[in-house]
């Protein structure tokens, strides 16, 4: 099962397949698996939290790793070869620059666009209060975020929406150069690179089943393209940031 391998459940904890599970009965798998028969969910639900000394390693552990990064993959070649044989027909290219034994520069579909006013790199930010879209429907974090003035609107920095005529709240619509399109509203700060457009966690919900979560925000991956020319070949990777314009909604449709 799906659970089992991505929670890592074993022994007693482990979710049998011809049986149905809760979304509470699969947390209180998950704890006990990881703290002990003792402390499932019923145990959280009443303490809290678990806390115990860490040494060192296990706070900083990256630190403590001996490991060595190759650089020059002599095996990409071969890969190419052994795909492009397996696509042969498909009508799919398999660029060979992404298959080189060394890395090199190969820029995103959205680095090529060069189109009048597109003049911003947009992109996704995990937001400090949110964990990406899976926490929106949390009625406390929700509460949060309409307090953080950057959870549920786009960051655009100051001194280019002053020159666009902006203006903290004011409605914007944010567009690709494939007419891929959001709406939301500017949040100006010098925080934020001259270039750069910024929309926190991955808001947006539209289903009636998440009340708290619905209109929210703005969802990001409304503006990425999901097909073969933004993908790259070698591990599947989305261009997870796109070229864009922006442009002040008409008061008749703000927001």
């Amino acid at each position: 099962m799906a659970y089992n391998a991505a929670l890592g459940l074993e022994g007693t904890s482990r979710l049998k397949a011809e049986k149905r599970y809760t979304y509470e009965q699969i947390c209180d798998a998950d704890l006990k698996n990881t703290f002990g028969e003792a402390k499932g969910l019923e145990w959280f639900k009443e303490n809290g939290i678990l806390k115990w000394p860490k040494k060192p390693e296990e706070v900083y552990w990256r630190h403590f790793i001996d490991v060595r990064v190759p650089i020059y993959w002599e095996w990409m070649p071969d890969m190419h070869a052994a795909m492009t044989e397996i696509l042969e027909g498909s009508g799919l290219p398999l660029p060979e620059a992404f298959f080189e034994p060394l890395p090199s520069w190969l820029p995103c579909g959205s680095h090529e666009c060069t189109e009048p006013d597109f003049d911003f790199y947009a992109f996704y930010y995990r937001d400090v209060i949110h964990t990406n879209s899976f926490t929106m429907e949390n009625a406390w974090l929700d509460e949060a975020a309409q307090m953080d003035p950057y959870s549920y609107t786009i960051a655009m920095n100051e001194n280019m929406g002053r020159a666009k005529g902006l203006k903290d709240g004011d409605p914007v619509r944010v567009e690709t150069e494939r007419g891929r399109a959001v709406e939301g509203r500017v949040r100006l700060t010098q925080g934020m690179h001259p270039e750069g457009l910024g929309i926190g966690a991955l808001c947006g919900h539209w289903s009636d089943g998440m009340p708290v979560a619905k209109g929210k925000g703005v969802f990001y991956n409304d503006l990425l393209e999901v097909d073969w020319d933004h993908t790259s070949p070698n591990n599947l990777n989305l261009d997870l940031c796109a070229k864009v314009k922006v442009s002040r909604v008409p008061k008749a449709g703000a927001l």
